[in-house]
């Protein structure tokens, strides 16, 4: 597979699922989709409230210690995110979701102007 440029593959991970991937000791689903963007497959999207909702997790405590990383791990990732991530501000709120919590995400699914699940 070559790397992506950004008229390819865009892709917004659930919060869950990039973390785990960032912090997986073995070859987990999670870390092979988390290493295919380190290595420029595809253009993970983020905005600003994403990245708000990543910093809150990795902030708590027992999730560091669940996943089994340090603080200075989880800053070095939201370095890593803001700098490697593209950064979008959605034009589109959804004003309706079953899970309140993926409103966040269908913001940004909605920012290319089609529906990516």
């Amino acid at each position: 597979m070559t790397p992506s440029t950004p008229s390819e593959l865009r892709v917004v991970l659930d919060t869950q699922v990039l973390l785990r991937g960032a912090m997986a000791k073995s070859a987990s689903l999670t870390a092979k989709i988390y290493d295919a963007w380190r290595d420029g497959h595809f253009l993970l999207l983020l905005s600003e409230p994403i990245l708000q909702e990543i910093e809150d997790v990795v902030g708590r405590p027992e999730v560091l210690q669940k996943l089994r990383f340090s603080p200075v791990e989880a800053g070095a990732l939201l370095l890593l995110l803001r700098r490697r991530a593209q950064l979008i501000a959605p034009t589109v709120t959804v004003r309706q979701s079953r899970d309140l919590r993926m409103i966040n995400f269908s913001s940004v699914l909605w920012q290319d102007g089609r529906i990516m699940w």
